[in-house]
């Protein structure tokens, strides 16, 4: 990145762009909007790029003691970076996708993204909701709303503050999404704000507040890939999950509407396994997405944050568990890159390549009463955790 790229400290950066927005959400952490700060200790806020509609595009990066760094961009609320040491203390990348504002413009993977209004898939592009019908872009296979539609959160550029907290580091991104956005109801505020621990955590915080009955359904997109630097693929990576059953789709991988038990197929992760151990089963739920890409039900859990995920890559040592208030994640295995995207070293992206561990609300729930909710009422308030905490295999 040239010298260019970082534009000096001045006094006339204005941080606060939506002071009513901030106060609505300035619930967790202290935040930092002095007209005059421009690096505190271990962040530093720069210029990420010119977006292609003219507008300045920010990039956020923190750093704890343990010299971990976390890289963000306000371009689509989006985490593009994090490096993390391994078993001999070699820090190295371990997230996948490109991170040039152009590049990300151009991507059609939604890497590292904050994904809304509606993470996963709306059956038909159509929900009802207080006795109106609401259609929604059909964006997948022409019959299916995936992501937020044809818009989603992942191309807006969010406004940006920087976050104090004890023992941890923040951005806090927020937008307002308009009343009929993608066909969606209700003007909806959003809040995403990520933080670095002192302890290897990445802390990704959603809220959101609409001023009409609405649905909602926020994740993050990272890719991974523990081997660090993308050396080889995730197959020899061990997945555990806290699940014991996944959301029974269609061939277009929308839900039915039944849950079914991950016992005896492929998606059986409750004891660790390889990731590559069961991708290539001659079975349906493989071959309906070219491997993994299933909502998993995450088991009930009394602690505060429910155990998600435990993965483990044997070469590196790396570790990552996730933890989550959400009741579903979604597992995909990047199963159709095709080489023709780059990640941020220049090296082709290949199926496989990376894992996706998307902790949200169910697919397509809107239709499915029975599911947990995700409808929105004014005066509610929409608020999910999720912890994604890197360390080394004893």
């Amino acid at each position: 990145m040239g010298q260019k790229d970082h534009p000096k400290p001045r006094d006339s950066v204005i941080f606060a762009q939506n002071s009513e927005l901030i106060v609505k959400f300035a619930r967790r952490g202290r935040m930092l909007n002095h007209p005059s700060f421009f690096c505190m200790k271990d962040i530093l806020r720069s210029l990420h790029g010119i977006h292609s509609s003219g507008k300045a595009v920010e990039m956020f990066h923190l750093q704890n003691e343990q010299g971990s760094s976390l890289l963000l961009s306000a371009y689509g609320a989006r985490w593009i970076s994090l490096s993390v040491a391994d078993k001999n203390g070699l820090k190295e990348e371990v997230i996948v996708g490109p991170q040039a504002l152009a590049d990300l413009e151009k991507a059609d993977a939604f890497f590292g993204c904050a994904v809304g209004r509606y993470a996963n898939r709306i059956a038909n592009g159509k929900f009802a909701l207080g006795g109106k019908s609401f259609s929604l872009a059909k964006n997948l296979n022409g019959n299916v709303h995936l992501h937020g539609g044809n818009k989603g959160f992942d191309q807006y550029i969010w406004d940006a503050h920087l976050l104090e907290g004890e023992g941890k580091k923040g951005v806090a991104f927020t937008l307002t999404s308009p009343d009929g956005d993608e066909g969606y109801p209700g003007k909806l505020d959003a809040r995403v704000s990520y933080w670095l621990s002192e302890s290897n955590e990445v802390i990704i915080e959603y809220q959101a507040e609409s001023d009409k009955p609405t649905v909602v359904n926020l994740t993050n997109h990272a890719y991974f890939n523990l081997c660090g630097n993308m050396k080889q693929d995730v197959l020899a990576h061990e997945l555990q999950l806290f699940a014991d059953q996944f959301t029974e789709t269609d061939d277009e991988l929308v839900p039915t509407g039944s849950l079914a038990s991950v016992a005896d197929n492929p998606l059986d992760f409750r004891q660790p396994k390889r990731l590559g151990a069961d991708i290539a089963a001659d079975d349906r739920l493989i071959h309906m997405g070219n491997g993994y890409d299933h909502n998993f039900v995450v088991r009930p859990s009394t602690a505060p944050l429910a155990p998600v995920a435990v993965v483990t890559e044997p070469t590196s040592g790396r570790k990552l568990e996730v933890f989550s208030t959400q009741p579903g994640v979604q597992l995909y295995t990047a199963n159709w890159f095709d080489g023709s995207q780059m990640d941020a070293a220049g090296q082709p992206i290949h199926p496989r390549f990376a894992f996706c561990l998307e902790a949200q609300h169910f697919p397509d729930s809107p239709n499915h009463p029975h599911f947990p909710t995700t409808t929105l009422l004014p005066g509610q308030s929409y608020s999910h955790k999720s912890v994604y905490k890197f360390s080394q295999i004893p």
